[in-house]
């Protein structure tokens, strides 16, 4: 991965943001009064929807919010192609070292192929693989949370629009 998600991130939300004291979390960014109902942190599109669904304002640049999408997106698969590595080439299948004869050099092994792909006592969540996965997940989950303040903005949007055309502005 050659950028920094966060710093794209931030930098799409500074050059499109007034100035404003500086969040130090995602909620005080997107719900700086504090009026949404918080979920579990890390739980980005449950709180973009409880914030929606409870008539918080949301102001946003959507042709930039898609481009953070479209990012997000980007990101995901290049996490796959890394998890899919981490599955592929480091889970040792042999170290070539008498491993089937030799039993320090089988418990070696058997060292290190859990922590590829998780197993004996290394759960699953702490290999490789699964960091990956957990990442797959957040970012999943952040992107959908975007994708749904997204479409809030839009049909609220669409609807003053409508109904500002309806009595004749424009």
């Amino acid at each position: 991965m050659t950028t920094n998600f966060a710093d794209q991130f931030g930098a799409l939300l500074a050059s499109s943001a007034p100035a404003a004291p500086v969040a130090q979390t995602w909620q005080e960014l997107v719900d700086p009064a504090g009026l949404a109902d918080a979920p579990p942190v890390g739980d980005f599109k449950a709180y973009m929807t409880s914030y929606v669904e409870g008539g918080g304002q949301l102001e946003m640049d959507p042709d930039g919010m898609r481009d953070c999408i479209a990012y997000c997106d980007n990101h995901i698969e290049e996490i796959r192609v890394l998890q899919r590595k981490a599955y592929n080439d480091l889970y040792p299948e042999t170290l070539g070292i008498g491993e089937h004869g030799f039993e320090p050099a089988r418990q070696l092994l058997a060292k290190y192929q859990p922590k590829a792909r998780g197993g004996g006592s290394l759960p699953k969540h702490s290999s490789a693989v699964g960091y990956f996965q957990g990442l797959i997940e957040w970012v999943t989950d952040f992107r959908d949370g975007l994708q749904t303040a997204l479409d809030a903005y839009l049909v609220a949007d669409f609807g003053t629009e409508a109904s500002f055309n309806s009595i004749g502005i424009e």
